[in-house]
């Protein structure tokens, strides 16, 4: 006779379900994992039940592949990163392939051997974070990778301006801020080769007239 607080593997019997003339008499139970599961006497003493499902989707997780990051149950953060990374590389008939593969940036041959290597050098994804290579031009290897916030994606692109002020490299929305000039007048002293630190020379500015009244 099971009793309420009997254990299952993972399963607590916590409630009875009366049973009709058409369905066995169930009982209620919760999962170590917080999920809850109906199940009839004999699934749970014959052990053919032992959680409300999560044993088993973990099995399959673990089985389907050894690092534990497939499709099966969902793919991980990372491992999506890493299918990304290789599909801009490698396979043209993506929309990023052309300043990706198109460009002969490559994937390390470590990186390509497995997706266990790839995780052991990167570690986990933080939350709103994406793959980045420090330097845009270089390949996706171990020395030139990182997890990046969206602003620092941004200010890594190919096609941003950057400058130095008092020695220190920085990029142009850094510039304006801390430059307080604008942008036309930052990108000007760059071509030019003037340091931005110059000041501006104000006698030499042509003066600007009223218009007679």
């Amino acid at each position: 006779m099971l009793k309420i607080g009997d254990r299952f593997g993972r399963l607590v019997l916590v409630s009875f379900i009366p049973g009709t003339h058409t369905i066995k008499r169930q009982y209620l139970c919760v999962c170590d994992c917080g999920g809850t599961t109906k199940k009839p006497a004999c699934d749970l003493t014959s052990g053919n039940t032992v959680s409300c499902g999560c044993f088993q989707q973990e099995s399959r997780l673990v089985h389907s592949t050894k690092h534990g990051h497939s499709r099966v149950a969902g793919s991980s953060k990372e491992y999506i990163a890493y299918q990304r990374m290789k599909s801009r590389c490698y396979n043209p008939k993506t929309e990023m392939y052309p300043n990706y593969g198109g460009r002969g940036i490559i994937v390390c041959d470590r990186w390509l051997e497995s997706f266990e290597n790839f995780f052991a050098d990167m570690g986990k994804k933080p939350e709103g974070y994406t793959l980045e290579r420090k330097d845009v031009n270089g390949n996706y290897e171990p020395s030139n990778c990182k997890w990046a916030t969206i602003h620092e994606q941004a200010a890594n692109k190919r096609n941003n301006v950057y400058g130095y002020w008092h020695g220190v490299r920085y990029h142009m929305a850094e510039l304006v801020r801390i430059t307080g000039m604008s942008r036309p007048t930052i990108k000007k002293r760059i071509s030019f080769g003037i340091p931005l630190e110059t000041p501006v020379d104000r006698s030499r500015c042509r003066p600007r007239y009223k218009k007679a009244a």
